[in-house]
């Protein structure tokens, strides 16, 4: 029951760590918004993942998220979109979002655009190496490994 209770709390957090661990940001990209009634230029930095083979993820899948202009694009992403890789399978983590979007639910301007690509050939190598050429696509703001990350409940705590 208290575990049911945790799973929300949980996904948003690994998610979170899946996004930000072991990411520095070194590229930039520019969208122009409007803001008080002006068109302002904003800058997104591109995030490079300096995850290691040394580090806790997947073998099979790398997490992506499209720039600002990329994510509000209502496409069906499927495997041929990622011809750089051998990509088998594409899931989109934040499927349906659009429509909170739309319905005013979400902050357009912060909204980013998130897939899991799954990788024909199994290795960590071939996630990082993945990573490295799907960094060089412009409509990509950053890649990264699905870091495996541990729960550990408290003493006392139900978790069944």
């Amino acid at each position: 029951m208290i575990k049911n209770a945790y799973s929300g709390a949980i996904m948003t957090f690994i998610f979170s760590l899946s996004v930000f661990y072991g990411c520095t940001g070194t590229g930039t990209d520019t969208n122009n918004v409007m803001m008080d009634n002006k068109v302002t230029t904003v800058v997104e930095e591109k995030i490079f993942s300096n995850a290691t083979l040394d580090d806790n993820f997947a073998d099979d899948k790398v997490i992506i998220g499209f720039n600002k202009e990329a994510s509000l694009n209502i496409v069906e992403y499927t495997p041929s979109d990622f011809p750089e890789i051998n990509c088998i399978k594409v899931v989109d983590a934040t499927s349906g979002t659009l429509e909170l979007i739309n319905a005013g639910m979400l902050d357009s301007e912060k909204f980013r655009r998130v897939l899991a690509l799954y990788l024909a050939e199994k290795s960590k190598e071939n996630v990082l190496q993945a990573i490295k050429l799907l960094e060089k696509r412009d409509d990509i703001l950053f890649a990264e490994p699905d870091f495996i990350v541990s729960i550990i409940f408290p003493v006392g705590v139900d978790n069944e």
